[in-house]
């Protein structure tokens, strides 16, 4: 009887120690009428000042870049968003390898 349990209790110990097995918060997501911060590494410094700074989300959970236009990143986790805000600024040859950061509107 005893051996039998081994594995049993093995992969109990294993479920209960993996990465996120405790219930962590999942990523926030963009809420649609709340400003996040965007900032882009990669990028020329002469656009940093452009680009570097607090956007609200529309309605509809658009974010309006400077250049490019609207993009549609409400109810995404807050990476998927700055994912899908670098693959944007890549395909419409904007920046060449651009790192966004998309996150919660600093205060001050």
């Amino acid at each position: 009887m005893r051996t039998t349990l081994y594995p049993f209790i093995a992969i109990l110990l294993a479920l209960l120690l993996a990465p996120g097995a405790h219930g962590k918060d999942p990523q926030p997501k963009v809420v649609p009428g709340k400003e996040y911060r965007l900032e882009i590494q990669g990028i020329p410094s002469s656009e940093k000042q452009r680009w570097d700074k607090a956007y609200k989300i529309d309605e509809k959970g658009r974010i309006d870049l400077p250049i490019g236009g609207k993009l549609k990143v409400g109810g995404l986790p807050l990476n998927e968003a700055a994912r899908i805000i670098e693959r944007h600024l890549k395909s419409r040859g904007i920046f060449i390898s651009p790192a966004v950061t998309l996150g919660p509107r600093k205060k001050g």
